[in-house]
């Protein structure tokens, strides 16, 4: 799938009219967005600050959805803070001994015995307390039992740094195993067509249907999977003076598209590429649905969502695209993609997947 990646996020002014600031006037004549190509959310979270504490309280989300490179500032952070802190008392510890005090002759003759072996500074204590934390072993410094504080000082940061570790190795699996991975490998054709149904098929309507076609590029394809759609459209909200950063306050319509596979039903099966159809009537949000756009003239942007499950990992999963205007074709349908092998199986070519075929132009052609 074609990935769109826009470098700022728009105004609220842009997405309704295209206007933007002074300088932005190529960025301002390009479509906006909701929902971007590849499912991503086109929309900036303002004044996030005064929740702050809601985030920290749901920690484990928090974490997941953290940047790589502040997730391990972050990990490096508590790490070296832990292995320091423990220094800080090792040194402490071995002071309130008198460790450090120790002669050689006090070594050789075995006169007292240390809390810890060989950490006569903060150096040799941080050493100690990061062979600790890294469980590689015990080497010239090692704990006797010369005082009952030395041992429970050690339990204490064993239990503390395995704590440590089973966070940072459960953060990083889950972020790797995230169901959205998964969705990557779901394709949904770079347009949507609109086409006029045979006349075997027109019914007393006739009615034309918006075409998506969708595609898994994984052999094991996901399952139990369902369709839904969402028509959106911003218009500026009556009454409002401002909003936020450059923008104005908008309000935003939400009205539900319904999706049928092929011939019927809405549990596509992705072993093939499936096609997506809406039949543009009376009950569709796009009712009115010319070349131009719709009859009010306002901008739109139809949602395309598809939830399924993946079988070796039981996670749900949702690959999302959208689609404006400019990007719905007419008289167009899409290319084929499955060819028989000699062999007696099925290819499926993926190359062709967002290709589309023009057909004979039908004049006056309206919902």
């Amino acid at each position: 799938m074609k990935r769109r990646t826009t470098s700022a996020v728009p105004t609220v002014s842009a997405l309704v009219d295209g206007s933007g600031p002074p300088g932005a006037a190529a960025e301002s004549r390009r479509p906006k967005r909701l929902i971007n190509k590849d499912g991503s959310s086109n929309v900036a979270i303002a004044n996030v600050h005064a929740h702050c504490w809601e985030y920290c309280r749901d920690t484990w989300t928090s974490l997941l959805e953290m940047a790589w490179v502040c997730k391990l500032l972050l990990f490096l952070s508590l790490t070296l803070g832990s292995v320091g802190l423990f220094g800080l008392l090792w040194y402490a510890l071995a002071l309130h001994h008198g460790d450090l005090t120790r002669t050689p002759t006090d070594a050789e003759t075995g006169a007292t015995v240390p809390c810890v072996v060989n950490i006569v500074s903060f150096g040799s204590a941080f050493l100690f307390s990061l062979e600790t934390h890294a469980t590689i072993g015990f080497g010239v410094r090692r704990v006797t039992d010369a005082c009952p504080a030395a041992a429970l000082l050690l339990t204490l940061q064993m239990l503390v740094s395995a704590a440590t570790d089973a966070l940072v190795a459960g953060v990083v699996l889950a972020r790797l195993a995230r169901p959205s991975r998964r969705a990557g490998t779901v394709r949904f054709a770079s347009n949507a067509l609109v086409m006029r149904p045979p006349n075997s098929e027109r019914g007393a309507s006739g009615a034309p249907r918006l075409l998506v076609r969708v595609a898994d590029a994984r052999p094991r394809c996901l399952v139990g999977c369902s369709v839904s759609g969402r028509f959106l459209r911003v218009s500026p909200a009556s009454g409002a003076d401002g909003g936020c950063g450059d923008g104005r306050f908008v309000t935003l319509e939400q009205r539900g598209v319904e999706f049928t596979v092929d011939r019927g039903g809405r549990q596509p099966f992705l072993t093939l590429p499936a096609t997506l159809t809406h039949v543009l009537d009376g009950r569709s949000p796009l009712h009115g649905l010319t070349e131009g756009g719709l009859p009010d003239g306002q901008p739109f942007e139809i949602i395309v969502a598809l939830t399924g499950v993946a079988d070796s990992t039981g996670a749900v999963c949702q690959a999302r695209t959208s689609y404006l205007p400019s990007e719905i074709l007419w008289d167009h349908t899409f290319s084929p993609t499955m060819s028989l092998l000699a062999q007696g199986g099925f290819q499926v070519d993926l190359t062709q997947f967002d290709k589309v075929l023009p057909l004979e132009p039908l004049p006056h052609f309206q919902v």
